[in-house]
């Protein structure tokens, strides 16, 4: 039942990223990072969570400017190929427009049980730029399954 229930809120993400950009030939960025959160929650329901975190952990994840994040349910970072330094934090340094946490502004965006987009200025791996950050997130057995793409500041 909780994979069913995660599946269709994902479907109903990528569902809603695809209509949006209809228009274009390529997959929107929107599209892409609810790709990569369906990928990672597909891999934790069939191979556990240490697994999908070692994979996830792996700079080699990283697609461009795409990578999944995994947080706990004490909103400590549990992977992150790109700022490994933030693994085992609550990822003090990135914080909302408004001084929260990123990773207490996501943890709330979701604490209905669905998924939400979150957006916050990160830094871009394709070239280490400060840019804003739109996230896709997942909450899935107490765990929340980020990814996202970035759009250039100003």
């Amino acid at each position: 039942m909780r994979k069913s229930l995660a599946l269709v809120a994902m479907a109903v993400g990528l569902t809603v990223a695809v209509v949006s950009c209809a228009d274009d030939s390529q997959p929107h960025e929107s599209a892409l990072a609810v790709a990569h959160v369906a990928g990672a929650i597909e891999m934790y329901e069939n191979a556990g969570l240490e697994s999908t975190l070692a994979h996830y952990d792996d700079p080699a994840s990283i697609d461009g400017e795409f990578y999944v994040v995994i947080t706990g349910p004490d909103n400590t970072v549990l992977n992150h190929p790109y700022r490994p330094a933030l693994t085992g934090t609550t990822a003090q340094a990135v914080t909302m427009d408004d001084g929260r946490l990123a990773t207490e502004a996501i943890r709330a965006s979701v604490s209905s049980g669905q998924p939400a987009w979150v957006s916050f200025n990160f830094f871009n791996p394709v070239n280490d730029a400060l840019e804003r950050k739109h996230v896709w997130a997942v909450p899935h057995d107490g765990y929340v399954f980020v990814a996202g793409y970035y759009e250039p500041i100003g």
